[in-house]
């Protein structure tokens, strides 16, 4: 019998100016490309449904400003881990939020943020390398 191959690959986008994710847009990773962050909307989770996933990675380090990313209501839940090790507050998580704001010069390439949603909730994970490098509202 012949090996099966199943196409796994994820579809990236590079942001560099505002966006507005869609709900079409599952299984995206964003890698967040300007030095100036910018604002990323996401759509409803409704409008999301079941399934639905991103990922938001940084691409350039953005110095000048934050990056955010706003949800329609409070529906944002969850945490991220945080590599550094000092004895601070650390892994940043919430119970509800609207937005998330990635800090800058909190920033290292890599640092990452995952959406899950389930049609009602956004579930927030990830792994971000300084203190208070995501805050919430």
């Amino acid at each position: 019998m012949g090996r099966v191959f199943f196409n796994t690959r994820k579809h990236i986008q590079s942001l560099t100016a505002a966006h507005t994710v869609l709900a079409s847009d599952s299984n995206t990773t964003f890698i967040l490309n300007a030095a100036a962050g910018v604002a990323i909307t996401l759509p409803s989770a409704a409008d999301m449904g079941e399934g639905w996933h991103c990922r938001f990675l940084v691409g350039t380090l953005f110095a000048t400003s934050d990056w955010t990313i706003t949800a329609t209501a409070a529906v944002i839940k969850g945490g991220i881990n945080e590599l550094e090790v000092d004895t601070g507050d650390d892994g940043a998580a919430t119970t509800g939020s609207t937005t998330l704001t990635l800090e800058k010069e909190k920033d290292v390439l890599g640092d990452y943020i995952d959406l899950m949603c389930d049609g009602t909730t956004i579930y927030l994970s990830g792994q971000l390398s300084a203190d208070a490098g995501l805050t919430f509202s």
